[in-house]
């Protein structure tokens, strides 16, 4: 406030009339006392300069020391002439006037200097204050961009926590028209506007044409007036088209669609092609799974044969046993009461436990006999050229061998923690009356053969029967 008041132009015009008006007279009251009295303090005329020096500029106080300068010579002249005292007295006198008159001028000189010293450090001071206001300036406008770009991120952040969440209820796809069916339904969710399709390429989607022409996503909000395509009549009025890309090619597009204009904005771009960029992995990830389960046929817990192997196979021995009327066998067993294990030890000893269990069944089994791991705890098995009554004592040795292991488990517990399972078995025979009935017919005859074993009190072998 105070440095205010003294800028203020007004204030500083008033100041600097009164303050001169008052050296005038205390210039003349003084002049008049100095002629009466040559022992007046002249230093004491330096209050007045230091206050024109801090005040205004030194044309005041420069005249005001050149004319106390002529008036103390003028006086000391005019006693030397009308003076009686004696000449040492009147050069003392002369002296010491001398002295005074030149401490005022030192002491002018000296705060004629720190002024501008003053000047010079307010002058660093006003630039200094300037930079700092340029730089605060300079460091609001970088937070309103960091603010912005972290505004940006945090959507992207949260887009990605989104989009992560609903990939995750993603399960296996029985086939490619359910894997477009769920992708279209969680774009819905993750979208939240719109109507949306998956396509794969074809030359007749003018959409999926253009896309794979120019390579970049497509939105138009007012499709009636896009000359690009003749689409007057379509009830479509906004589109929103992004490619998904495997292995570097356009595979298809994800298209979304309004009946209202101008449904799409630029965010809803960015939001699409990143979800496009996720559906392409788990799309690509689908065709190499199931690629992959088409040449794999063996699983990799237990080191048996998987169950479309098995299918496979059975259905081609079948065959080839009913043309040669040779004898046939098949089966399914299981470990009882397997899911107790599960729960009272956990997965990695129940992987153990099967582990275990299928390297019994291929020591025990014949070496010609197609073993297989039907699922979960359930293993099948063909057994060629065997008749019913050899199957059943070749089952019941195996049966006897499982009741008899010890089976460890992967724990850190000392002594280790041993398990006694036991296997229920069913199994089912061809016979001359069998030629109407297919590999699946066989397989849940089995079935029910194993059902009846559990149902009998498990660790046994039941062999299907018609009646």
């Amino acid at each position: 406030m105070k440095n205010n008041f003294f800028t203020n132009s007004k204030v500083k015009y008033i100041l600097k009339t009164c303050l001169s008006i008052t050296l005038v007279i205390f210039f003349v009251i003084w002049a008049l006392f100095l002629h009466k009295n040559i022992s007046v303090n002249f230093p004491m005329i330096g209050l007045p300069i230091i206050i024109l020096c801090y005040f205004f500029k030194n044309n005041y106080a420069t005249i005001l020391i050149c004319l106390t300068v002529v008036v103390t010579f003028m006086e000391i002249i005019d006693f030397v002439i009308n003076s009686g005292e004696p000449f040492v007295v009147i050069r003392f006198q002369s002296r010491l006037v001398s002295l005074e008159c030149i401490a005022l001028i030192i002491l002018y000189w000296i705060f004629e200097m720190y002024k501008n010293r003053y000047k010079e450090v307010e002058n660093a001071l006003v630039d200094e204050n300037n930079n700092i206001a340029l730089d605060i300036m300079l460091k609001k406008t970088e937070i309103l961009k960091n603010n912005t770009e972290i505004e940006k991120m945090s959507k992207k952040i949260e887009n990605f926590v989104n989009l992560g969440n609903i990939i995750q209820f993603f399960h296996k796809f029985s086939s490619e028209n359910e894997m477009f069916l769920q992708i279209q339904d969680i774009a819905i969710n993750f979208m939240e506007k719109g109507s949306w399709k998956v396509k794969k390429y074809t030359e007749d989607d003018v959409f999926a044409k253009y896309i794979r022409t120019e390579n970049s996503t497509l939105m138009i909000n007012d499709l009636s007036k896009d000359k690009r395509f003749n689409m007057k009549n379509s009830k479509k009025k906004s589109i929103l088209v992004a490619p998904i890309n495997i292995n570097g090619k356009i595979w298809g597009i994800i298209e979304g669609f309004s009946y209202i204009n101008n449904f799409f904005y630029d965010e809803d771009v960015e939001k699409l092609l990143l979800f496009s960029s996720s559906i392409s992995k788990i799309i690509n990830n689908y065709y190499l799974y199931e690629k992959l389960e088409a040449l794999s046929i063996v699983d990799t817990v237990t080191g048996c044969y998987r169950q479309s192997f098995f299918k496979e196979r059975f259905n081609e021995e079948l065959a080839y046993a009913k043309r040669n009327k040779l004898s046939l066998t098949i089966g399914i067993l299981d470990i009882d009461f397997f899911k107790n294990i599960n729960d009272k030890y956990g997965h990695l000893a129940t992987d153990s436990v099967l582990q275990q269990f299928a390297s019994v069944l291929r020591s025990t089994f014949r070496e010609a006999d197609t073993l297989a791991r039907y699922g979960g705890d359930e293993f099948s098995f063909i057994m060629t050229h065997t008749s019913s009554n050899d199957a059943l004592k070749i089952l019941e040795e195996v049966r006897l061998t499982i009741e008899k292991t010890k089976f460890y488990l992967p724990l850190e517990k000392f002594p280790p923690i041993s398990l006694n399972v036991t296997a229920s078995f069913g199994f089912v025979s061809l016979t001359q009356n069998d030629d109407n009935l297919n590999a699946e017919d066989f397989i849940k005859n089995s079935d029910k053969a194993l059902y009846r074993a559990k149902k009998l009190g498990r660790n046994r072998i039941e062999k299907y029967n018609n009646s």
